[in-house]
């Protein structure tokens, strides 16, 4: 397969997983009699408490090992597992 094939080839596969996410969120929001479970603000905030659950361990091992002495204060500590270097 040629690397251009198989480029496009993965971006539908990356576009059809990331839609479908979506159409799932929407799904798992009501019950079969189309009852609210959660409101799209709960189901936001779960998305992202399972983001940092995920990747907390990648966050906090990328401070440490940027700074092995351990000399970065707590608001530079928070604003690095926030934001991307």
């Amino acid at each position: 397969m040629s690397k251009n094939l198989k480029s496009w080839v993965l971006l539908l596969i990356l576009a059809c997983i990331w839609g479908s996410s979506f159409m799932l969120m929407k799904k798992g929001m009501f019950t079969e009699n189309g009852e609210k479970i959660f409101s799209a603000l709960q189901v936001g905030n779960l998305r992202m408490l399972i983001a940092l659950q995920t990747f907390k361990d990648q966050m906090i091992l990328k401070v440490v090992v940027d700074d092995p002495l351990n000399k970065i204060d707590s608001n530079i500590l928070m604003s690095r597992l926030c934001l991307p270097s």
